[in-house]
């Protein structure tokens, strides 16, 4: 016993109280009374261990429990060992370290690590289940001693709440809603053998509205050339008041039917919705789904009619790949393809093997996004953003909100912004005042593009056709743009090279050449900051270039060059090569 006494003092620097039996350490933990006794077959260890604070007070509602557990000698399997500690209930330390410490102090053996700790556990759960009782009980009584109907309700509405709050097993189920239920039930489908009839009925419900914009279409046109035709004659004959009563009727006449037209697209749309929803969900709910999508969803027909869409008119993608590493110490690897095409191109839809990708990853952390320029003067009129308008309402939106219906959300989000902007800005210029600013950028999202499943639409003036820097607000909007990107799942990324959709007469291979590298050193700058923040890997860098015409042939071939001075220390063999391939193709 005094040899173990001083080999436990010197360990834990403790101070020996022969007289009281117990050490007191000078770190504030106090061991009590280490002994060692024979008793026929039994031998009794016992041992307090806990911390302490120097003159605390004692806080309400904790007991002191002893914590015995009974195992056979390792040596000797008549005898057995009796440890006896003394916990604090609560108890707020862990109980696999505390049996480590047990046994690492008292020299147990180890084997009985796994026992010892499910032993504290379990006795610290029945302690304090059995302290919360008596607490509760005493409170029950003493209510009842004073005969206070009112304090026994609130006593127990209390309690009531205290354990809804924070025991689970008393926790009401939270219901899952509408929007939750429908993205479970897809997701498991798309991932499922159900997925090609999926897919069907998606392209039946998007055949059924393109049939009916291409019935818009041309009884618009006819309406047109029909007013034109009246116009032409009313100029010959009629006065000018005459032909100023006549073009406001043209003019009613004509925004009466696209009213008309639009009410049938919108009631088309939310029946589709509401139908296909619904049968998405029951269908996920049957343990043994039909595989005969016509008996399950009888609205739509599977068959799809030939119906003359916009991507027609895009050039044929031309594109390739290649894999760059960034980073100095820790390198990571990108793959960066360029494209040669429009980027409207890569948001429609031309059949079933398009949406397949884009289904299996909208509920995912690999998200596809793509960046759209528009004018920041009038952003909902612009060519670009227009025809991107025309690609989402040939498609109903079942997973979010119609596109008009998100900028119309985004209108008081930009409210916001423009005041904020004013309350932390210095400038009180009336540009600042009254709309957005070129790099600002607002975001929508899809689920029946092509290749994107979030758009970022960046708004842009008339001096991104003249020489820009790295500090110019359209790159910085490219810099927020990768860091949203980052920070919500989305890996792979298109940009327009250019930063413009279309080439024009003043944009010549000089002015391209330079334009190209500053977006790739820019871009390269932005990814390798981008992983310093945190957050998905942006995986995938798609480079899009306008279409391909005689006029910049010169431009593409020159772009090698450029592109391999701005990845030259990361660029290896094989992605040059791929380059070198690629702008071949594009100059023959």
């Amino acid at each position: 016993m005094g040899l173990l006494t001083r080999r436990l003092a010197m360990c834990f620097n403790v101070v020996v109280d022969k007289e009281r039996k117990h050490f007191v350490s000078t770190e504030g933990i106090l061991y009590f009374g280490l002994h060692c006794k024979h008793s026929q077959s039994y031998i009794f260890v016992f041992s307090k261990v806990y911390r302490m604070k120097p003159n605390a007070p004692k806080e309400d509602h904790k007991i002191e429990a002893d914590f015995i557990m009974t195992f056979p000698a390792p040596s000797a399997p008549e005898y057995y060992y009796e440890l006896k500690t003394c916990l604090e209930i609560p108890f707020k330390d862990s109980a696999p370290e505390l049996a480590s410490r047990l046994i690492a102090t008292l020299r147990l053996p180890h084997y009985i690590i796994d026992d010892l700790t499910e032993s504290i556990e379990n006795f610290v759960k029945e302690k304090l289940k059995a302290e919360q009782d008596r607490i509760a009980d005493e409170m029950v009584a003493k209510a009842i001693k004073q005969k206070n109907s009112d304090q026994i309700d609130s006593l127990v509405k209390q309690w009531e709440v205290a354990y809804k709050g924070e025991v689970t097993q008393y926790c009401s189920p939270t219901a899952l809603s509408d929007e939750e239920l429908f993205a479970e039930a897809y997701h498991q489908l798309v991932h499922s053998p159900m997925l090609d009839n999926v897919l069907k009925g998606i392209e039946a419900m998007s055949a059924q509205v393109n049939q009916m914009v291409t019935l818009r279409d041309a009884e618009i046109n006819q309406l047109t050339l029909k007013q034109e035709r009246e116009m032409q004659q009313a100029l010959e004959a009629l006065t000018e008041e005459q032909i100023n009563s006549l073009a406001n009727s043209h003019l009613e006449h004509k925004e009466m039917l696209l009213v008309q037209w639009e009410s049938r697209l919108d009631s088309l749309k939310t029946t589709q919705r509401r139908e296909a929803r619904a049968w998405l969900v029951g269908l996920s709910q049957q343990a043994q789904p039909e595989q005969n999508l016509s008996a399950l969803w009888p609205e739509f027909e599977l068959e799809i009619p030939k119906v003359q869409t916009v991507s027609n008119q895009f050039l044929p993608i031309m594109q390739e790949s290649f894999t760059i590493h960034l980073g100095s110490q820790m390198k990571q690897m990108h793959n960066v393809r360029l494209l040669a095409s429009d980027m409207l191109a890569l948001c429609d839809c031309q059949g079933q093997t398009q949406r397949i990708h884009t289904s299996l990853s909208l509920y995912s952390n690999e998200l596809q996004g793509l960046v759209l320029f528009t004018d920041c003067q009038s952003p909902s009129t612009s060519a670009p953003f227009g025809a991107f308008q025309n690609i989402c309402e040939k498609g109903t939106e079942l997973h979010f909100l119609p596109v008009e219906q998100q900028l119309e959300s985004l209108t008081s989000q930009a409210r916001q912004a423009i005041e904020w902007r004013l309350q932390n800005n210095d400038n009180k210029s009336g540009a600042i005042r009254r709309n957005l600013q070129p790099g600002d950028c607002y975001v929508t999202k899809h689920s029946s593009l092509a290749e994107a499943h979030v758009v970022y639409h960046i708004l842009s003036d008339d001096s991104i056709m003249s020489d820009i820097t790295s500090r110019h607000p359209v790159i910085l909007g490219l810099r927020n743009i990768l860091k949203t990107s980052s920070a919500y799942d989305i890996t792979s990324l298109t940009i327009p090279l250019l930063l413009v959709h279309e080439m024009s007469e003043e944009m010549t291979v000089v002015w391209c050449t330079k334009r190209a590298e500053l977006v790739f050193k820019c871009i390269k700058g932005f990814m390798i900051e981008t992983a310093s923040w945190g957050g998905s890997e942006l995986k995938t860098i798609q480079f899009v270039l306008p279409k391909v015409e005689n006029k910049n042939q010169r431009f593409i071939l020159q772009t090698n060059s450029f592109l391999y001075r701005a990845y030259r220390r990361i660029c290896s063999r094989v992605s040059v090569q791929c380059c070198q391939a690629y702008f071949g193709c594009l100059t023959h």
